[in-house]
């Protein structure tokens, strides 16, 4: 089982950025603010100023968020023949609590072994249990095939600002010929 525990804020890189809501909304602003510099309407300022402030607030506001994850992934059998099922399973722990939006996991597959699965998850609390995300795998063509890297995209409640963390690196899947008598 590989695992890896990442602080969502403190983790390499830092926030992915603004979403394009964040970025309209920015842009939205200093339109607002420079027809009020033109029109000389003190209410459109302010508009403005609310339209601009509030990306900016979020972002501040999740790059102080600590969501604190570690994710294991499991393959059994790691070794098959070609075109015998395989089941993947994901275990994610937290251990704080998330405000707003939820998280999306994305576990990145080759295509030879099939689509790379995707899961949306409300935000976690502190009490919740483990979340397990199991996903079949059918290997189509025999070698080392690397299942991964586990994703996670989190974002803040009004979609303004999101963060896409990697938790956990590559498996391997050994696919052999197939046997027959």
């Amino acid at each position: 089982m590989a695992s890896r525990t990442l602080p969502v804020a403190d983790s390499p890189g830092g926030p992915t950025g603004l979403t394009t809501l964040g970025r309209c909304l920015i842009a939205a602003g200093v339109a607002s603010a420079v027809c009020a510099a033109v029109l000389n309407e003190r209410d459109l300022l302010r508009i403005g100023f609310f339209a601009v402030t509030l990306p900016l607030l979020s972002a501040a506001l999740a790059a102080r968020t600590r969501l604190v994850v570690r994710a294991e992934r499991a393959i059994e059998p790691t070794r098959v023949s070609v075109g015998t099922p395989v089941r993947a399973t994901v275990t994610v722990h937290t251990t704080s609590r998330l405000l707003g939006g939820g998280l999306v996991f994305t576990e990145a597959l080759p295509d030879a072994v099939g689509g790379s699965p995707r899961f949306v998850t409300p935000p976690p609390r502190r009490s919740d249990p483990p979340l397990n995300l199991s996903y079949p795998l059918t290997a189509r063509v025999r070698g080392v095939h690397l299942i991964g890297p586990l994703t996670m995209r989190v974002s803040d409640s009004m979609g303004l600002v999101e963060y896409e963390r990697e938790l956990v690196g590559r498996t391997a899947l050994t696919v052999v010929p197939r046997v027959t008598p």
